[in-house]
């Protein structure tokens, strides 16, 4: 061991040793207990609380970890989703991970904030935000999807008996959109509508359709285009 590192062992133990005999807390590893005298001296400035609160709560209230931007930024951060989604446009967790690290670096000079995704679930959880899916203001009932459900699989069963393996294909669309399909935000938890802006192109997109035969030979592919209502050269 240095020398100044004894020194400052040295320093250390003096100062335990006039706390104990200042406020008259005996000295745990004279009873052989091995505990931090940091988390001794913090739970005796504290002791007022502690014998205060209720037997079975684990710690104090206010305790634990603290989030890592001031409140003001925070609120600044929150205020900021909710002028985007005004305008209805898309906020996503990335969005509010980059605009953290943007604002604590502005506002508090922290170039190194990480903005984890711990973090950004916390704020989302401090200010009521979750992931929600855009809604439809009409969508069908239960009942009526259950019938159409049992309709075509009552048609389906009457058939399939005369279907050959070679003939029956199994096909899926899949739309490829000039915009951004995905269609969540970020957005407060318990909001009746969720709307996002659009460009104007959201529905302009080409359809891929994929098939296979039953008896498991690929087909090739068919790519949909809209096409326009004079005839084909348009």
């Amino acid at each position: 061991m240095n020398p100044r590192t004894t020194r400052l062992c040295g320093v250390f133990a003096n100062s335990k040793a006039n706390w104990s005999i200042e406020f008259q807390v005996p000295m745990f590893t004279s009873s052989g207990l091995h505990v931090r005298f940091l988390k001794v001296r913090y739970s005796w400035k504290q002791r007022t609380a502690i014998k205060a609160a209720p037997a079975l709560r684990s710690r104090l209230s206010g305790a634990g970890a603290k989030p890592r931007l001031s409140e003001i930024v925070d609120i600044l951060l929150f205020d900021q989703v909710l002028f985007r989604r005004s305008a209805k446009k898309k906020v996503s967790r990335d969005w509010i991970r980059d605009a953290g690290q943007r604002l604590a670096a502005s506002e508090l000079g922290d170039a190194d904030f990480v903005a984890s995704d711990r973090w950004v679930i916390g704020f989302m959880r401090r200010y009521g935000l979750s992931l929600r899916r855009t809604t439809n203001l009409k969508v069908l009932t239960d009942d009526v999807l259950t019938d159409r459900a049992v309709g075509f699989l009552s048609y389906l069963t009457s058939r399939i008996d005369g279907f050959s393996d070679d003939q029956t294909i199994l096909m899926d669309e899949t739309a490829d959109y000039f915009e951004d399909p995905r269609r969540q935000t970020v957005d407060q938890v318990g909001a009746c509508h969720i709307v996002l802006k659009s460009t104007g192109f959201a529905s302009m997109r080409v359809t891929a359709v994929l098939a296979v035969t039953a008896a498991g030979r690929k087909l090739p592919p068919l790519v949909v285009w809209k096409r326009g209502q004079a005839g084909w050269q348009d």
